[in-house]
């Protein structure tokens, strides 16, 4: 259903900082060290 899809996927959500969590995501992925940094 489209309706879920967005507000699953595409809205902002408070828990978030206001972002939506595809966008909370790519926020995360860019921030994280590799792995291959880690000690």
């Amino acid at each position: 259903d489209a309706y879920l899809a967005y507000y699953n996927h595409r809205r902002p959500h408070m828990a978030l900082g206001g972002l939506a969590p595809l966008e909370f995501l790519a926020k995360m992925q860019a921030e994280s060290v590799p792995q291959s940094q880690m000690y």
